[in-house]
């Protein structure tokens, strides 16, 4: 890159040659948006060149390390937004006179035994309260994936 070019390296539609001085086509405007999305994010950008010699351009960016609970969080989310994937387009039809003949068990019970027995009875899931959206994803994936 020509000297005279970084200065206006960061400059919307800024070119060192037009396309039609060159085979390279491009409208100018990488840079600028590279430094645009720096700058929001608190970053730093650099350019050193020599002509004939390359271009280092280099981008800082004060990051910090997640916390467990920041990353454990993160999978939270990522998974819900996984589920909610695979469940968009799925229709869900309970028809049942008797709440107690549903498929899906919900009890205050929490215990690994009362689990184990609403499934040996027939149910297709288990859910214990407090109710937790994830439990609840969780129940209807296993059912829609026929892990029953």
């Amino acid at each position: 890159m020509m000297y005279k070019t970084v200065p206006h390296l960061f400059e919307e539609f800024a070119r060192e040659r037009t396309s039609t001085e060159t085979k390279v086509v491009g409208t100018g405007l990488g840079m600028p948006i590279v430094k645009a999305l720096v700058d929001l994010m608190g970053g730093t950008i650099r350019v050193e060149s020599k002509e004939g010699g390359g271009t280092k351009t280099t981008v800082d960016l004060p990051l910090s390390i997640a916390s467990e609970k920041q990353i454990e969080e993160s999978r939270r989310r990522q998974r819900r937004d996984d589920v909610r994937e695979v469940l968009a387009d799925k229709k869900i039809l309970l028809a049942e006179d008797n709440d107690l003949n549903a498929e899906i068990a919900m009890t205050a019970n929490a215990f690994e035994e009362d689990r184990k027995r609403a499934l040996e009875v027939g149910m297709d899931g288990y859910i214990a309260k407090p109710i937790h959206m994830e439990s609840v994803l969780d129940a209807l994936q296993e059912g829609l994936a026929g892990k029953h």
